[in-house]
């Protein structure tokens, strides 16, 4: 079996990859968007945010450029970056700079995102 990461050969059962500790079985659910009526997104890869046809998520808002935000999702670290929008990425009231990690939010809470 190889690892995913670093593409070196590991033993079958093993939690880590001995060469770059890369976690070999997926032990966590995926974090996931929630959208405006319940509807869920899983974040397992690239997620473009936008009015473009072409964006992953589309947003029909004015105030929404046509690629507005990008979400990364890599080696269980999730991301949220400006994608150079015209009226910015805010997370939880703070217009974003650069990239920032996106976290899990307890059921009673969540992180808002706005144009």
């Amino acid at each position: 079996m190889l690892c995913r990461d670093c593409r070196r050969q590991v033993t079958r059962g093993d939690a880590f990859c001995p060469s770059c500790g890369m976690p070999l079985q997926a032990s966590e659910e995926p974090l996931e968007l929630v959208l405006a009526g319940g509807a869920r997104m899983p974040l397992v890869g690239d997620v473009v945010i936008g009015r473009s046809p072409a964006s992953t998520l589309q947003l029909d808002d004015p105030s929404v450029s046509r690629t507005h935000a990008r979400i990364s999702a890599s080696n269980g670290s999730v991301q949220i970056e400006d994608a150079g929008s015209s009226h910015g990425t805010w997370v939880d009231g703070t217009r974003l700079t650069g990239a920032i990690p996106l976290r899990d939010c307890p059921s009673s809470a969540s992180m808002r995102l706005s144009a």
